[in-house]
């Protein structure tokens, strides 16, 4: 309608007419105005989108920082009940004992400034500059080796591996050989005590039946060894050790035994006046049985008491009889 009436004015009062001017302003200032209002709209529904947005960005991080928050009260919780366990007597006192260490630590020498610690760091990276160079030069001399002496290593290994090869082979035979005289030794071991066993059987029956001639049957069997070791002797039905035996009649056995061992063995036998402490009647009769067994061995008798041994026909020095030869050392001997 005020299109139709400005286009009538238009007509009526011309186009130029102040009429149709003032109702054009007004109507350019009545679009402007729609415009304007179009535009504030706008603005203010962008706003409101802005204001929702940022609306709903400060509500998640309201939440992520409750979250966190709840996390936090958690941990504390948890560190609470962590330090509530704790023993804080004794980590007062580890604490202390730390204290007490860390002053005992001696002071540093000297005052450390920023120019001595510059100083240090230079001759640090000097020495690692030397260090690489060293390096770069061992790595070089072992590429030069490497072309250089590689036939001679070749030839020092194939050396290596034959002289291995030779100590090992020495070595299986010395084991062999150490195999072959263990064998040999425990043999002779072997024999040898079946040899002692044997030589004990042959010699328990004469030497107590000798003994028991000399005591007038008061002691029976004797007991010996593999190594021919007496071990006890009977006496009043029971077996005894020797040992119980009275000097003088132990030293008797030990001559009955000695010469009764030369007899078995047909070798000579030696008796350093053994017998003192003899009575004159056993002595008598070890001096028959000491006669007796000069006929097959050879006994060497060195005494003081000559008359223990010799009868008075046999005192004369140098005198032979019956297989016995008296000799004075005394005479024969000069200083």
């Amino acid at each position: 309608m005020d299109e139709a009436y400005t286009s009538q004015n238009r007509k009526k009062f011309g186009k130029n007419s102040p009429w149709v001017q003032i109702r054009e302003m007004i109507r350019r200032a009545e679009e402007e105005e729609q415009r304007c209002l179009e535009q504030s709209q706008r603005t203010a529904a962008i706003e409101v989108e802005a204001a929702a947005a940022e609306h709903q960005k400060a509500g998640d991080e309201l939440r992520a920082e409750e979250k966190r928050q709840a996390t936090a009260e958690g941990e504390i919780k948890m560190r609470r009940e962590a330090v509530a366990r704790l023993d804080q007597k004794a980590a007062q006192s580890l604490v202390e004992r730390i204290q007490g260490e860390l002053e005992q630590v001696p002071d540093p020498p000297g005052q450390f400034t920023d120019a001595t610690l510059a100083d240090g760091r230079e001759t640090v990276q000097s020495a690692r500059d030397e260090l690489r160079k060293i390096e770069d030069e061992i790595q070089a001399k072992r590429g030069a080796l490497q072309h250089v002496g590689g036939e001679v290593a070749r030839q020092r290994t194939e050396s290596a591996q034959e002289a291995l090869k030779t100590a090992r082979e020495r070595e299986r035979l010395q084991e062999i050989d150490y195999e072959a005289w263990n064998l040999l030794r425990e043999t002779l071991l072997k024999a040898e005590q079946e040899e002692g066993v044997h030589l004990g059987r042959a010699l328990g029956d004469p030497i107590a039946r000798r003994f028991g001639e000399l005591t007038n049957q008061r002691y029976g069997k004797l007991t010996l060894g593999p190594d021919l070791e007496t071990h006890s002797i009977a006496a009043a039905g029971d077996g005894r050790p020797v040992s119980a035996l009275s000097v003088g009649t132990r030293d008797q056995l030990s001559t009955i035994f000695r010469l009764s061992l030369a007899e078995q063995l047909h070798s000579v036998v030696l008796l350093d006046d053994q017998l003192t402490q003899s009575d004159p009647l056993r002595m008598e009769w070890l001096r028959d049985l000491i006669r007796t067994l000069a006929n097959n061995i050879q006994i060497l008798v060195f005494t003081c008491r000559p008359a223990d041994y010799l009868l008075p026909g046999d005192m004369k020095a140098g005198k032979k009889s019956e297989g016995v030869r008296s000799i004075n050392l005394a005479h024969a001997i000069e200083r």
